[in-house]
């Protein structure tokens, strides 16, 4: 998962920022609840509050059931 500007599959705002050592987990509220994206270390970093478009590969993708 990516945040992107252009080709967004789905748009959600910014709720959380989580710095890790690695990088930064980007919690977004999206139509449906809370995706986390992780952007490695060195990544631009959009700022709580923005909105911001998401993009995938189907491929790459894996729900998890709540619970």
């Amino acid at each position: 998962m990516r945040i992107v500007d252009d080709g967004a599959r789905i748009r959600g705002q910014v709720i959380a920022l989580r710095y890790l050592g690695a990088g930064t987990r980007v919690v977004v509220a999206a139509p449906g609840g809370e995706i986390s994206v992780f952007l490695p270390k060195g990544s631009s970093v959009p700022e709580q509050g923005r909105e911001v478009g998401l993009a995938w590969d189907d491929q790459a993708m894996h729900v998890m059931e709540q619970g």
